[in-house]
């Protein structure tokens, strides 16, 4: 099975609260699940 890992900010070089961490987890979800 293939995987795929999503690497938010893996600098720090923003801030981002869990309301948005979880927005951009959940649309690349969303593209991952339909990407045929």
């Amino acid at each position: 099975m293939d995987k795929l890992t999503l690497i938010l900010d893996p600098t720090n070089e923003f801030v981002w609260n869990p309301d948005t961490c979880n927005l951009v987890y959940s649309y690349f979800q969303e593209l991952v699940d339909h990407y045929e």
